[in-house]
């Protein structure tokens, strides 16, 4: 029954005009349909129709323009204030919510994947192919490099800052936020292109080009592997 409130709720904000509201509700449903396999016709409709609500009745609220190829990534602050965007042009851009410019910050030397603002909004994490992980203040100035020695798909924060996980290559390197390596994971066989926490920080889980995605406790200790895809997991 508590899954049917996010089809509903969802439909309540199409007709208030709340966009975005309507189409985060309408992807969480979605999303929690499909990891709990849920065979409901009805339920999967009221979904369907929600969803397809929320995409065509959306209102645009901003368009930032700037980066000169592909935007991979896209983080927002945890005060909902500040944006951070990474590009295939090798550079992380900062801009206001309003969509104002703030900085463009250089550093990387090829395609940015990833990049995400630490939970006390500290600090910034960018994922390049230049084999580096990059972390900056939150303002945008270089802090220290981590060179994992692999092209870098991912990158996270642990809930309590602390701790960094990076997708490099085929495999996950666990760093401390003041640049020690702890400890590289191999079970992947392909490239690991998404690395998550749980909101305890007890757990994370990895998905990868081998198909698979993988459970681990949060000292790196395969709990499990979920192998149901029949293609990349891409997040």
């Amino acid at each position: 029954m508590r899954f049917k409130l996010w089809p509903r709720s969802s439909q309540g904000y199409s007709t208030s005009e709340l966009g975005l509201d309507s189409l985060l509700a309408a992807i969480k449903a979605k999303r929690k349909l499909q990891k709990l396999k849920i065979r409901d016709n009805q339920t999967q409709r009221e979904v369907e129709i929600a969803l397809g609500k929320a995409v065509y009745s959306g209102l645009e609220f901003n368009r930032l323009t700037g980066h000169k190829d592909g935007v991979w990534g896209v983080d927002i602050s945890n005060d909902g204030q500040t944006l951070v965007t990474a590009s295939w042009d090798h550079s992380l851009k900062l801009w206001q919510q309003n969509g104002k410019l703030l900085k463009t910050i250089s550093g990387h030397k090829n395609r940015v994947y990833k990049v995400k603002f630490s939970h006390n909004n500290q600090l910034i994490a960018s994922a390049s192919v230049d084999r580096t992980v990059k972390l900056w203040t939150f303002d945008g100035e270089p802090l220290r490099t981590l060179n994992t020695n692999k092209p870098v798909y991912d990158v996270t924060f642990s809930p309590d800052d602390q701790i960094l996980i990076a997708a490099t290559g085929n495999d996950l390197q666990i760093w401390t936020v003041e640049g020690k390596l702890l400890k590289t994971l191999e079970e992947h066989d392909a490239e690991v292109y998404d690395v998550e926490f749980s909101n305890n920080g007890q757990f994370f889980l990895s998905s990868s080009k081998d198909k698979t995605i993988k459970l681990w406790n949060k000292n790196g200790q395969l709990l499990k592997t979920f192998r149901d895809h029949n293609n990349t997991v891409w997040k």
